[in-house]
């Protein structure tokens, strides 16, 4: 995540930027993305506030708590986890989940919400390197 862990999720209190400079395709290092995320970080964090003062590093793993998260970071056998987190949406606490590979074309803008999941892969396999600019928008007053 890169925002506001405990912010409100209408109107965001932020928004976050890629432009794409070069072409990105299936398995070229394109940014992994938990669709609808946004809606389960605020959830969570709804449920269980953190204590004030709670930096970063324990906000997430206080959201590792929950069982698909923790699910989600627990290695396991690759075809399964690939058959459960991207072939399929799986409906947790009234949301639809599922990991979507970010591909692109250069040019595109991808405008996400600050509260949504999201990772690199851990492989490249293209044969260039991916270029984007990444920038945010953060204000309190959305």
């Amino acid at each position: 995540m890169d925002g506001d862990y405990t912010g409100r999720i209408s109107p965001p209190c932020g928004l976050l930027i890629h432009a794409m400079l070069t072409d990105v395709g299936p398995r070229c290092g394109g940014m992994n993305i938990l669709s609808a995320s946004h809606r389960l970080v605020h959830k969570w964090f709804t449920e269980n506030p953190p204590a004030p003062g709670t930096r970063s590093a324990q906000l997430r793993k206080s959201l590792q708590r929950h069982p698909y998260m923790r699910d989600l970071c627990t290695e396991g056998d690759p075809a399964e986890r690939i058959a459960r987190f991207y072939d399929r949406v799986e409906e947790v606490d009234g949301i639809p989940l599922r990991v979507l590979e970010n591909t692109a074309s250069a040019g595109d803008l991808m405008l996400r919400h600050s509260l949504l999941l999201h990772a690199v892969p851990a492989a490249h396999l293209g044969h260039q390197p991916r270029f984007l600019l990444s920038t945010s928008v953060q204000h309190a007053y959305w």
